[in-house]
């Protein structure tokens, strides 16, 4: 999962919010646990602690009222096993922290660098990071998350924003993606839609300075969860320091899902950085796409400044002759689950690296209810040419909603290469050179049933992008990279700030 930047750095991946049955959601601490790894360097599994302005009166809403009421009571019981738990866990770095609701204030996520024992303080948020100063309370990060819900609605409220403890914002999760009010991914939650003065855009606007990540806020033990929200970081070395100090400098980037790798600079500066103006300020991209590149924006002061496609780069090179493949797995009956089992082969293939595509199951609300499967934990068994697998996918709810899970491979393609996938008492054979030319999909019977989707293997060019530009810059501008890829999967650049 750790990626080399172009300049040396490490480049780790983690999510920091999101919700399993320690507080009110689906799914245990040791799902979650679990299922972060399959994905993720590091995490940070959220208990829901309190709401300290929740109109209890309005009996309209009794049956929200409870389950949150419900909730705080149970993270405060289990709080102290909890960082017991955590602090016993050695395959993924993990971080404590917990959630306050606040309809003035917006909702945050409080992030702590080390596992120690924490005491659960709960407050209206301008009180409560008095008492954070007050205790001497040290190593900390205040995140605001689903900003663009209007303010008394549980969005942010840029008025008492804190730099100096809030380093970075959440610009995306299953909430949907607070970049402007325009942005992809509308906020459809029955909390509401989107507001201006809450976005990004608004913050930028007003010379707010913060950097961006992503979190899935998934509700069902599912850290990570692929489509959701997730963010990398640039470090120097993986460990829990080196992570959390880039996250205070802004060295990190937020996706919808896909993992992929910004090489950007702007004067030799790294994302996330104050920069200098000088008399040529060079914007150095270089990025590595998972899937077809559809363009990439540059935005200066919240507008679009310039769009670039694949076509507007020279021929770049693949000197280690590297294809990328994506294999999807899904559909069937609307709604009802399937457990996959099976293997892909590679023959003729050196696979460089599997990244998982695992989605968890579409649930937000505690009153929500699934079948026993919906918390089964992926496996995954990687070998030298070929991946075991046993997961669980579900037919997709609409007509909008994708419910798939698959593998992205990064690997080198020889001479009449063949990918064979067995599951199910089901073989497909496909070679290399057909997909150069196109998707192929296979069903596991007739019409409505499971079904694997080959997708085409790009030309190099086409998820690479490599270029260097002149910007027009002046003190106090913002500047930072979009990149949104063919299957609506996007990335964004914590921004430049020029001095």
């Amino acid at each position: 999962m750790k990626t080399k930047s172009k300049k040396t750095e490490l480049i780790l991946f983690g999510d920091l919010h999101n919700h399993c049955n320690i507080s009110y959601a689906h799914g245990s601490l040791e799902r979650a646990i679990a299922f972060s790894k399959l994905s993720l360097d590091f995490v940070s599994i959220t208990g829901h602690a309190g709401w300290p302005d929740m109109n209890t009166k309005d009996s309209s809403i009794k049956h929200i009222i409870d389950f949150h009421k419900v909730g705080f009571k149970k993270l405060k019981k289990n709080w102290k096993r909890i960082l017991e738990t955590i602090k016993k866990e050695n395959g993924i770095i993990m971080y404590p922290g917990y959630e306050v609701h606040s309809n003035k204030y917006g909702d945050q996520t409080i992030v702590f660098k080390d596992i120690k024992k924490h005491e659960l303080l709960v407050d209206q948020i301008d009180i409560l990071k008095k008492k954070f100063k007050k205790n001497k309370i040290k190593n900390y990060i205040f995140m605001p998350h689903h900003l663009s819900y209007k303010q008394g609605q549980r969005g942010v409220n840029w008025d008492i924003f804190e730099e100096g403890v809030s380093p970075v914002v959440e610009l995306y999760s299953m909430h949907g993606c607070s970049e402007n009010d325009q942005a992809e991914y509308p906020f459809l939650h029955s909390m509401g839609p989107r507001n201006y003065k809450n976005t990004i855009k608004y913050a930028l606007e007003k010379k707010i300075k913060l950097g961006f990540i992503a979190n899935t806020d998934h509700h069902s033990a599912s850290p990570g969860s692929y489509g959701h929200g997730r963010f990398g970081v640039l470090v120097k070395s993986k460990n829990r320091n080196s992570i959390f100090k880039s996250i205070n400098e802004r060295r990190t980037f937020a996706l919808t899902g896909d993992k992929i790798i910004p090489h950007i600079y702007l004067n030799k500066k790294n994302i996330g950085s104050d920069v200098k103006t000088q008399k040529n300020n060079l914007l150095d991209i270089n990025v590595e796409g998972r899937f077809p590149i559809e363009y990439i924006d540059i935005i200066k002061n919240t507008n679009l400044f310039k769009r670039f496609n694949c076509k507007d780069q020279k021929n770049i090179k693949n000197k280690k002759n590297i294809s990328i493949i994506n294999i999807d797995f899904g559909w069937g009956e609307r709604n009802k689950e399937f457990l996959w089992k099976g293997e892909i082969q590679f023959k003729n293939i050196d696979i460089i690296t599997i990244e998982n595509k695992f989605r968890g199951p579409e649930i937000v609300s505690p009153l929500d209810k699934k079948s026993k499967y919906s918390f089964f934990i992926p496996e995954v068994k990687k070998f030298e040419n070929k991946i075991k697998f046993k997961f669980l996918t579900s037919g997709n709810s609409n007509n909008y909603t994708n419910e798939t899970c698959g593998f992205t491979i990064l690997a080198k393609l020889k001479k009449n290469s063949q990918i064979t996938t067995i599951t199910n008492n089901k073989k497909f054979d496909i070679l290399t050179k057909d997909l150069s030319k196109g998707s192929v999909s296979f069903n596991l019977g007739e019409i409505d049933t499971p079904a694997i989707l080959f997708n085409k293997i790009p030309n190099f060019k086409e998820w690479n992008f490599q270029k260097k530009i002149k910007l027009p810059l002046k003190k106090d501008d913002n500047v930072y990279i979009k990149i949104k890829q063919k299957n609506n999967q996007i990335c964004w650049t914590s921004p430049f700030f020029i001095r």
